[in-house]
C-alpha cells in the first residue's frame, strides 16, 4: 500500500505563526468548514505538485474530459484555506485530518450507499481480522469486504454511513432482535471509542415509537460500527438500526457463545431429488460443493432444489464455478460507464460429479439473497429455466471497486450488473415465480414443484 501522506506535500507557507493575543471570537468549525478547508489543502498540494513535476518535465495526468470542476475551483478553496488558516480561533486539526475530511465530504456528496473512505487508522482496525468475523470478497486481504459476525448471526458490509446488513442467520441473535437484511446499523457501542452517527429526524423517531421500538434521540459520537460489531471482547452491544429511511430503533444484542463460522455447502438426497444448500459464495465454497456432489455419485436425478436463502454472495470467481454445475453460457453482464462496452461473464465448466444441467431446477430465495447469489438466481431462471420460490431478493444490482489513493482507500459504485437477458434488479430485487413467506412453507412449496411430486399428484388424480 502506498503510505505517502498527503499532508507531507503541503507548502511551507500555508501554516501561519501562532497568534500572540487572539481576540475573543466564536468558534467556527463543523463538517462544512472541514470540507472547504480540506479541498483548499488538496488543491494547493496539487498545484505545488504540478510545479514540481514541470520542473522535472513530468506533467500529472489530466482529469477526464467530462469532469468539470466547480467554477473558480482553485480560487474558492485556496481562499477558504487561507482564511481558516489565518483567522480560525481554536485548535486546528492536522493537515492530514483536514484532507481526509475533504475526501470524505466529496464521497458523501455522491449519495452512494455503498461508498467508503478508509484511512490508515481504519485499516489498522480491519474488521476481517477480528475474532468472530470471517471476511470474503474478490481478494482475501480486502479490508472493505463483507464479513460474517458469528456471535450475532449476521452478514455486514462496512459503508461510510454504517454497517449494512446483507443477510442474517435464521434463529440467530440478530434475527431474534428483529434485525433484517437491508437494515443499516448506524451506531454500535460496547463501552468506548469515538465516531459519529446521524441524529434521527422527528418523523423517524415517531415511526419507531409507533412500531413499538425504543426511539433514539441522541447524536453522540461512538466507535466505528463494523469494528464494534465484530469485537467479541464484550458480551453485549448496543446498536441503532435505520430501516427504509423511515424508522430508527435501538436494540441490545447479547453475543452468543455457541456461534461458529458460517456453514459451508450442504447436500441431501431424497429419492431422485437432490437438495443443495449454499449459505454463501465465499472462497472455497465452489470446491466444497464439487466435493459433495462427487460424493453423491453419478445418478439420474429428476429435480434439484437449490437453497440460496440468506446467502449474501461473496466471490465472483466462486459464482462462475458454482454456476457451471447447473448451466453453460453467460451468468451475468457487467456494465460500467455509458461509453464502455458491456462485459459478459460466463460459467466455468464443472469437474467431477453428477450432471445437474438436465434435472428440473427449483431455486429458493428471500430478502437475504444478495449480490453474487442474486446473479446466480437470475441466471438460472433465464438461462436454465429454473423456477424461483420464496420472497423478493435483496436488490443489490450495482458493482463496487476499491482503489488506493495516496494514504486512503476509496470504495465507490463504478457500474451495474444485469442478468443474461439484460434485466436490471437494482433496488427491486428478483421477484420469485411462486411467492411464499415462512421457511417451512417455502421448503414445502419447493418440494411440491419437483418432478416427482408432480407425478405423484397426477397419479392421485390431483393434476
Amino acid at each position: 500500500m502506498n503510505t505517502d501522506h498527503t499532508h507531507d506535500m503541503q507548502p511551507d507557507g500555508l501554516q501561519s505563526a501562532p497568534l500572540a493575543t487572539p481576540a475573543p471570537r466564536l468558534r467556527r468549525g463543523g463538517a462544512v468548514m472541514q470540507f472547504v478547508v480540506g479541498f483548499g489543502l488538496i488543491v494547493a498540494a496539487w498545484v505545488f505538485g504540478v510545479v514540481a513535476r514541470v520542473a522535472q518535465r513530468q506533467l500529472p495526468p489530466l482529469p477526464p474530459s467530462d469532469v468539470v470542476p466547480p467554477a473558480q475551483f482553485e480560487q474558492l478553496y485556496g481562499e477558504a484555506w487561507d482564511y481558516v488558516n489565518s483567522e480560525f480561533y481554536g485548535d486546528r486539526p492536522a493537515p492530514a485530518a483536514i484532507t481526509d475530511g475533504a475526501v470524505e465530504g466529496m464521497v458523501e456528496a455522491l449519495d452512494d450507499p455503498w461508498a467508503l473512505v478508509a484511512t490508515p487508522a481504519a485499516g489498522a482496525q480491519r474488521v476481517g481480522s477480528t475474532d468472530g468475523a470471517v471476511g470474503h470478497g474478490s481478494t482475501s486481504d480486502d479490508p472493505l469486504s463483507p464479513v460474517f459476525v458469528a456471535p450475532l448471526g449476521l452478514w455486514i458490509v462496512e459503508t461510510s454511513r454504517g454497517a449494512r446488513v446483507l443477510a442474517i442467520v435464521p434463529d440467530g441473535v440478530a434475527a431474534e432482535a428483529g434485525i433484517a437484511a437491508g437494515d443499516l446499523i448506524v451506531r454500535a457501542e460496547n463501552g468506548s471509542g469515538t465516531d459519529a452517527i446521524p441524529t434521527p429526524t422527528p418523523a423517524a423517531t415517531e415511526k419507531a415509537a409507533a412500531d413499538g421500538h425504543d426511539p433514539v434521540t441522541s447524536g453522540d459520537r461512538l466507535p466505528p460500527v463494523a469494528v464494534v460489531l465484530a469485537d467479541g471482547t464484550m458480551p453485549d452491544v448496543e446498536v441503532v438500526v435505520a430501516r427504509d429511511d423511515t424508522s430508527i430503533f435501538a436494540r441490545t444484542l447479547t453475543r452468543s457463545v455457541e456461534s461458529a463460522v458460517p456453514d459451508g455447502p450442504g447436500v441431501a438426497l431424497d429419492g431422485d431429488v437432490l437438495r443443495i444448500r449454499l449459505a454463501h459464495l465465499m472462497p472455497g465454497a465452489a470446491a466444497d460443493l464439487a466435493a459433495l456432489l462427487a460424493a453423491t455419485g453419478q445418478r439420474q436425478l429428476s429435480s434439484v432444489i437449490l437453497d440460496l436463502r440468506d446467502n449474501p454472495g461473496g466471490s465472483r470467481t466462486e459464482l462462475a464455478q458454482v454456476a457451471g454445475h447447473f448451466m453453460t453460457g453467460t451468468v451475468w453482464i457487467e456494465r460500467a460507464r455509458d461509453d464502455e462496452a458491456p462485459i459478459e461473464h460466463p460459467a466455468e465448466a464443472p469437474g467431477d460429479g453428477p450432471s445437474l444441467t438436465a434435472a428440473d431446477l427449483i431455486v429458493v430465495v428471500n430478502g437475504g439473497t444478495g449480490d453474487e447469489a442474486e446473479m446466480l438466481a437470475a441466471a438460472l431462471r433465464e438461462a436454465r429455466g429454473a423456477r424461483l420460490v420464496g420472497e423478493a431478493t435483496f436488490g443489490h444490482g450495482t458493482l463496487q471497486s476499491l482503489r488506493e489513493i495516496g494514504r486512503l482507500q476509496l470504495r465507490l459504485t463504478t457500474g451495474t450488473w444485469q442478468s443474461p437477458g439484460g434485466n436490471d434488479i437494482a433496488e427491486t430485487g428478483i421477484a420469485p415465480d411462486v411467492v411464499v413467506e415462512g421457511r417451512a412453507e417455502q421448503d414445502a412449496a419447493a418440494l411440491s414443484l419437483t418432478t416427482a411430486a408432480s407425478k405423484a399428484q397426477a397419479a392421485d388424480g390431483g393434476g
